[in-house]
């Protein structure tokens, strides 16, 4: 199965560059490795958390922390996601994201960026609490209804009604990764944050996939998630037959690429 790109977009315009952001925050220059051009030491989980916190605020207005053994939130891809999805029709401003994570900061993209209505779930305690924390300390409360999850999805768990989009950067990891990964520098995450399911990694998605597009009490018009690779998107289609309308979105982040799956719920 061929998987089209329908657009790609680059995530360059949803962050600033370094030297921009050094003159904003001069307290920075202590973590250059580098000066010209300015160079971090982004395998330093501490320096990475520092700068993107940073850019969090410098960009947004946004005051970001996580705790120190959870993923560090980039923006300039999850801005790019947003931004993705948002440029297509919705009908309502009420949104819906599945897995905050310990940030929540696609949703509080989402409320202080596009003035949108969101709710959020998210499993992990300690993420949960910490999203939380985020959510308040920026005065987001009345925009953001965050929802604990006790292993449920969408059934179950997502109140009942009609939602313009849900997102999603789900887990996409096996064990069998996790066990690679972990030996890079700067590596880290929590198993709720990265593992989504024992063989192929995307259990979970299409576990989200399924309840979403069959749910008899939510309705979700565009189902969209941040993906990894192009045949993730193929076993999805492969698994749904009935997804005919959606849109692959590919993201450039530096080195990286990313792609942002969006489909027309076809039942609505």
């Amino acid at each position: 199965m061929t998987v089209t790109i329908s657009r790609t977009i680059d995530a360059k315009p949803f962050t600033i560059p370094f030297r921009e952001l050094i003159k904003k925050y001069p307290s920075l220059n202590a973590f250059l490795v580098s000066s010209n051009p300015p160079k971090f030491d982004l395998g330093d989980t501490s320096v990475l958390s520092i700068v993107n916190k940073h850019l969090f605020h410098a960009l947004l207005g946004l005051d970001i922390s996580v705790p120190p053994s959870n993923l560090i939130p980039t923006i300039g891809l999850r801005h790019a996601y947003c931004s993705s999805v948002l440029s297509t029709t919705l009908t309502t401003n009420t949104l819906l994201e599945i897995g905050v994570g310990s940030s929540a900061a696609i949703s509080l993209i989402l409320a202080k960026k596009y003035n949108k209505s969101v709710l959020g779930t998210e499993i992990a305690p300690s993420s949960y609490e910490s999203a939380l924390t985020n959510v308040r300390n920026n005065n987001l409360l009345e925009k953001i209804h965050l929802v604990k999850s006790s292993g449920e999805i969408i059934q179950g768990c997502v109140p009942s009604g009609r939602y313009s989009a849900l997102f999603c950067y789900p887990p996409i990891y096996s064990q069998r990764d996790i066990t690679v990964l972990k030996k890079k520098r700067g590596w880290k995450g929590t198993k709720d944050e990265l593992i989504g399911g024992k063989t192929s990694g995307m259990e979970f998605s299409l576990q989200l996939i399924d309840e979403a597009l069959h749910s008899a009490e939510v309705f979700i018009e565009k189902i969209t998630l941040l993906l990894y690779r192009r045949d993730q998107i193929e076993l999805i289609l492969t698994n749904f037959p009935e997804i005919v309308s959606y849109e692959v979105v590919k993201i450039k982040a530096g080195t990286r690429s990313r792609y942002s799956f969006i489909v027309d719920n076809p039942s609505l």
